[in-house]
């Protein structure tokens, strides 16, 4: 199920994943999941397209790694801010109010960022441990909607991370990569 937050109305709002699901010595991991950003009405009848706004806001943070959403001038697209260990990586031109796969990878020194199946970037910095780090997604103002969370402790090749592309084709569940999911924590409360 898709999680809708709606930081333009509730500010406070997030969604985390407690630190005791993160509670491995992760060698290698991979976090994998879908966002969009935009604003709609709470009321399910009242969807007018042009109803929507966009905000900055926090898409996730664990530990050092932190991911931001800052709108543009023109309104309907904005630029993703990836940060880790004071390295700043910026992804321009996201469109709003449209799904885009996220997928951030550990890498032998540092963390390759994914954006819908393409290895967008890497910061190349010598990795922090990322153990028993809580992991905050969709806070500080964030207004819009995650799906298909996923971490791994293990870093998933392109091809898994092509193949695993809105969860259709793949959806690798392998009990010793796969850490957590959302579809997981959810159905334990």
């Amino acid at each position: 199920g898709v999680i809708h937050l709606h930081g333009d109305k509730e500010p406070a709002s997030f969604f985390m994943i407690p630190s005791v699901y993160t509670n491995h010595t992760f060698t290698n991991w991979t976090l994998d999941f879908e966002f969009a950003i935009g604003t709609h009405a709470l009321d399910h009848e009242d969807h007018v397209l042009d109803q929507g706004s966009i905000m900055d806001g926090e898409i996730v943070e664990w530990g050092d790694l932190k991911v931001t959403y800052f709108v543009q001038d023109d309104g309907w697209r904005g630029k993703i801010i990836v940060e880790y260990r004071q390295r700043t990586i910026r992804i321009s031109n996201v469109s709003a109010f449209d799904y885009h796969h996220l997928v951030l990878r550990s890498e032998d020194h540092g963390v390759s960022i994914w954006v819908d199946t393409s290895c967008v970037d890497y910061i190349q910095t010598p990795r922090t441990s990322m153990k028993s780090k809580k992991i905050m997604f969709a806070f500080d103002g964030f207004a819009g909607r995650l799906d298909n969370i996923k971490l791994y402790n293990a870093r998933l090749k392109p091809w898994e991370i092509s193949e695993n592309y809105w969860g259709e084709t793949l959806n690798i569940n392998e009990k010793e990569k796969l850490v957590i999911s959302w579809g997981e924590l959810k159905s334990r409360y």
